[in-house]
């Protein structure tokens, strides 16, 4: 009896692992508000009846600490804590800047229209 109790009090020390947070991935649409941004993210849903994938569009408010992301940035957010009203986002990263066709490292992108 001894010996189960004591294997019963290892398993509850044991921490719990916490779990992998919402991850997303989409497009700066607004980024006018200090340390916020405003991030459209673009899913598709197959409809029930017919069977046709729609585009099914959300806007999140994201926490952006630096105000590193403009408006066109395809950006990377998980979710998180309510930090506001509407906000429970936080940026990730930037994965492409919008204005120019390169992404975070400075390399052109494949398919980027030239501007010159």
């Amino acid at each position: 009896m001894v010996k189960k109790m004591v294997e019963q009090t290892e398993e509850q020390v044991e921490p719990k692992k916490a779990g992998s947070r919402r991850a997303l991935t989409g497009t700066v649409i607004s980024s006018k508000m200090d340390k916020t941004i405003v991030v459209q993210v673009m899913c598709m849903v197959k409809h029930r009846i017919y069977g046709k994938y729609l585009r099914h569009y959300s806007k999140m408010y994201v926490h952006d600490v630096d105000n590193q992301s403009k408006e066109g940035d395809v950006v990377r957010i998980k979710q998180t804590r309510p930090l506001s009203k509407l906000k429970s986002w936080t940026l990730v990263e930037v994965v492409r800047r919008g204005d120019l066709g390169l992404d975070v490292s400075g390399n052109e992108l494949e398919d980027a229209n030239n501007l010159a």
